[in-house]
């Protein structure tokens, strides 16, 4: 990330936690849900 040359913020979150807040249309989570790209997925 350091190659970026911009400010990042890294948010983690559990499965449970994740999935309770993409409910909610005022967070972030819900955002990333609905409209997010994958970039990447672990086998």
């Amino acid at each position: 990330l350091r190659d970026l040359k911009m400010p990042e913020d890294i948010l983690v979150y559990t499965v449970d936690e994740f999935s309770q807040l993409s409910d909610d249309v005022s967070t972030l989570c819900y955002k990333i849900k609905h409209e997010g790209i994958k970039l990447y997925e672990s086998v």
